[in-house]
């Protein structure tokens, strides 16, 4: 019989449970008026699916046409920030249309734009993915605050801070930040390094590096936009390249893969997998 192993942590982290049970504390106090999240909670399709049997219906984020999004609303409509930050103006519109609205930004979210806040004379550089929710809500904070993204880069020619802080989305990978970092004090010497990947983010990471030979199979749980659910799955290729490593969303995504001959199976997963899913891939993989 096949060995499946949980590695733990696993599931959601504590940022994910809370707004969760934000969203669902919020329908228990408006139980008969229209409930929505704007953008994703979470990242993660069975959540927003679970949240919409609720009555909680998920808006689409678009960052180009947020302003107007809000503004569409109603006086009676409640509108739930996600837990990955938002630009504060977002606030503003809805307060001048009387409009209740509720956040559940993360603490560590809320952290990193506070020092953000609190750096802003010296400039900051954000190091983070342009479209995300996250990043978004950083850069909004001040014309000070200069994008470093991960896949195109920085200009430094456009940079014009001696000591900037250096700061990040929480859901990065902590081995893409090491060379990132040198890269920058390699160009910037003076500017301040501020590691700001989440805890949860950091240790799930941190136990990859450690998984040993036994595993033949590596099974990372969580949406395919989920940011740290695929910093999980690199860092796994990563360190272990001779290894079958998979990012899985739900069981079906097994389809496509030739698993048989994969015997010992340890699974880890994103900040917002909900535990119903890991259970029922753990049952595919020790029963199929």
């Amino acid at each position: 019989m096949r060995r499946v192993i949980l590695q733990k942590p696993i599931g959601y982290c504590f940022g994910v449970i809370s707004a969760i049970e934000k969203a669902k504390e919020v329908k228990k106090q408006y139980p008969n008026s229209n409930i929505y999240v704007f953008g994703e909670l979470v990242h993660n399709s069975f959540v927003i699916e679970k949240l919409k049997e609720l009555g909680i219906n998920t808006v689409p984020f678009s960052r180009e046409t947020a302003i107007a999004q809000l503004k569409s609303f109603n006086k009676d409509d409640i509108v739930i920030f996600t837990a990955h930050g938002h630009p504060e103006i977002y606030n503003q519109v809805l307060e001048e249309r009387g409009i209740t609205y509720f956040d559940t930004t993360c603490v560590n979210v809320k952290e990193n734009m506070r020092l953000i806040k609190e750096n802003l004379d010296r400039g900051v550089i954000y190091i983070g993915k342009k479209d995300h929710e996250e990043t978004i809500a950083s850069l909004s904070l001040g014309e000070q605050v200069i994008l470093y993204d991960i896949k195109e880069k920085i200009d430094y020619s456009k940079v014009n801070f001696e000591n900037p802080l250096v700061i990040n989305q929480t859901t990065l990978s902590i081995l893409e930040l090491k060379e990132i970092h040198k890269e920058i004090k390699k160009n910037i010497p003076n500017s301040e390094l501020s590691n700001e990947v989440c805890g949860a983010t950091r240790i799930r990471q941190e136990q990859i590096k450690n998984i040993d030979d036994s595993y033949e199979l590596i099974v990372i749980v969580g949406s395919p936009n989920s940011s740290n659910t695929t910093k999980l799955y690199q860092t796994a290729k990563a360190y272990h390249k001779n290894k079958k490593v998979l990012q899985i969303n739900d069981v079906t995504d097994f389809e496509k893969e030739d698993i048989s001959n994969y015997n010992n199976v340890i699974m880890l997963s994103g900040t917002s997998a909900p535990m119903e899913i890991i259970n029922k891939i753990k049952d595919y993989l020790e029963r199929n």
